[in-house]
């Protein structure tokens, strides 16, 4: 029960938040998100940053998903130019602080282009027509997508997908993961007022394998670090970004795929 209900209460929440709140405070959410994964991002890669050089670091790196109020993608552009800029000044300003500055200026760049950048085009995803319906269907496909991989690999998984960064994860699991995805999004389709295209299938499918490989990719980030969870702040789900590392990769591509009419 401690881990079903808060992921319970969390979609919840993101459906309430899509049907009825404002772009404005959609968008700024989006901003908070974003704070508390790079606050998890730097503690995993960066741990001896501390206090108001953290904060500063965090400011920065959010630049891109606090430019996107102006209404473009080269709002977002701009935001990651800003972000590289502000994290030179930072990294030259306390260079006697820092114990690498190249490490350090690395981390803040990845950890915008990683964080920052990607929820930056979910939160354009949800100012276009459509915009907050393909949202649930990003978030549909994501925890279809998850569940299924979890009880299908549990059952008749064998065969390990990545042991030495996801020992837990089965070829099985994966294939089940496509299929439950995918049915997740044919049943928020047909609810939802979208517009019907022979390519949702296997966009569908494409966004699900890169969901899984957004996944494989925190774990492998933890695993360098040796850590087992991104934070504590939801319980029995670990931290945010243990929550919203398959929809990190897989949400700029949905953006592109709407934005090109693709979908």
């Amino acid at each position: 029960m401690s881990r079903v209900l808060p992921g319970v209460v969390m979609a919840a929440c993101c459906l309430a938040l899509l049907a009825w709140a404002s772009t404005a405070v959609i968008q700024s959410v989006f901003v908070l998100v974003a704070a508390v994964g790079l606050f998890e991002f730097f503690r995993i890669t960066s741990p001896s940053l501390q206090g108001s050089l953290l904060y500063l670091s965090i400011f920065v790196a959010l630049f891109p998903v606090f430019f996107v109020f102006a209404g473009s993608i080269q709002a977002v552009l701009a935001g990651t130019i800003a972000t590289i800029l502000g994290g030179v000044v930072l990294s030259l300003k306390n260079h006697d602080r820092l114990d690498n500055a190249y490490l350090y200026l690395s981390s803040v760049v990845f950890g915008a282009m990683y964080v920052s950048v990607s929820l930056a085009h979910l939160s354009l995803l949800s100012t276009m027509e459509y915009g907050t319906s393909w949202l649930l269907i990003l978030l549909g496909i994501t925890a279809g997508s998850d569940t299924g991989a979890y009880y299908v690999g549990k059952t008749f998984g064998r065969k390990k997908l990545m042991p030495a960064i996801s020992p837990k994860k089965t070829i099985a699991g994966g294939v089940g993961g496509v299929a439950t995805g995918t049915l997740a999004a044919v049943i928020f389709a047909a609810l939802l007022p979208l517009p019907m295209r022979f390519s949702l299938l296997p966009t569908v499918v494409l966004l699900i394998v890169i969901g899984m490989m957004g996944d494989l990719a925190e774990s492998a980030i933890k695993r360098s670090f040796d850590v087992k969870d991104s934070g504590t702040l939801l319980a029995g789900h670990g931290g945010i970004l243990d929550r919203i590392d398959s929809i990190l990769l897989a949400g700029p591509v949905l953006f592109y795929c709407v934005l090109w009419g693709i979908l």
